[in-house]
């Protein structure tokens, strides 16, 4: 759920590889203002395991707006990360990132309402963050917002918006959303029943580690389909 990104493969800047001669040489260009070396000992210091220095130049970075490094700084705040454990600054920051249309900060801040954690719980507005996640084709998010969808949770019962969303997060690999949408196809919700596109689902579940799918996949085969 909080897993962080690197700020370098995430869109931000090109990659480069980030050597300990090369750090000096970074700090002192990075104390300057410029944003590509700050960026870089971000990432450098990460994979140290430096999360102090980390967090030092990732907040540098989120003050002068960019989405991803306010996100990773969220990231940081929500697990104690070279700061002290903060989920009402991990909210801030999130939603920094997300009104910056950043897809992970919106699924992040979409757990946190829907969590409770760092705000007051509101599934309205987990709703509305995984809804723009979700937009993006974030599988995680799709999923999320299937289930609600699913159970009626804050959102009127559609069946037919689950099968669609779980099917765009299952195209996707997500494994639970496999296993839902099998189920749906195996129970005629919100598609007409099919038994062989259940098997499918289920299998394709099974192979991602699934046990329950397997069991399932199983029945069915055992059955004929």
């Amino acid at each position: 759920m909080f897993k962080k990104i690197s700020i370098l493969t995430a869109g931000f800047l090109l990659s480069v590889s980030v050597f300990a001669s090369d750090v000096q040489d970074l700090i002192q260009k990075a104390e300057n203002g410029d944003v590509v070396a700050q960026a870089n000992l971000a990432d450098y210091y990460h994979n140290q395991q430096d999360y102090i220095n980390e967090f030092y130049w990732t907040e540098k970075l989120a003050n002068q707006g960019f989405a991803t490094s306010q996100f990773n700084l969220g990231v940081m705040y929500n697990n104690g990360l070279g700061v002290h454990q903060d989920d009402a600054k991990a909210v801030e920051w999130y939603t920094k990132s997300a009104s910056q249309n950043f897809v992970l900060a919106q699924f992040n801040l979409g757990n946190m309402y829907r969590n409770g954690r760092g705000v007051e719980k509101d599934d309205n507005k987990a709703i509305e963050w995984w809804s723009k996640s979700a937009q993006q084709d974030f599988e995680k998010a799709q999923y999320n917002l299937a289930g609600m969808y699913l159970r009626g949770e804050s959102v009127e019962k559609d069946l037919n918006k689950a099968f669609e969303l779980y099917q765009k997060s299952a195209l996707q690999g997500n494994p639970k959303a496999q296993f839902n949408l099998a189920s749906m196809y195996a129970n005629g919700d919100g598609v007409a029943e099919n038994r062989i596109k259940a098997k499918e689902w289920f299998s394709k579940s099974c192979k991602n580690s699934k046990q329950d799918a397997c069991e399932q996949y199983e029945i069915l085969e055992s059955q004929g389909y």
